[in-house]
């Protein structure tokens, strides 16, 4: 899996996990929603080393920090380009 499937991944399980919370009644945003996709993107990049078999190393954080800078300024972007409402 490269970077773009797991910035993908990351994208969709946040916001599966927030609309699962959501039918619950329970509203991330801001900062909750940062942790979320960060505890996400922790998630997404330990399978990708588990499944792999590949030994995490240094360069596991660097993977971790642009997976997870990548999908929070994507879902900026796809938020930015949403149609306004008439």
């Amino acid at each position: 899996m490269d970077a773009t499937a797991m910035v993908a991944v990351v994208l969709l399980a946040t916001q599966f996990i927030k609309d699962i919370l959501k039918g619950w009644k329970i509203r991330i945003k801001g900062a909750g929603a940062i942790l979320l996709s960060f505890l996400v993107s922790i998630g997404v990049v330990l399978y990708f080393y588990i499944k792999t078999g590949t030994p995490i190393t240094a360069e596991a954080i660097w993977i971790l920090v642009s997976v997870f800078g990548l999908a929070n300024g994507g879902k900026k972007i796809i938020s930015k380009l949403k149609p306004a409402s008439p």
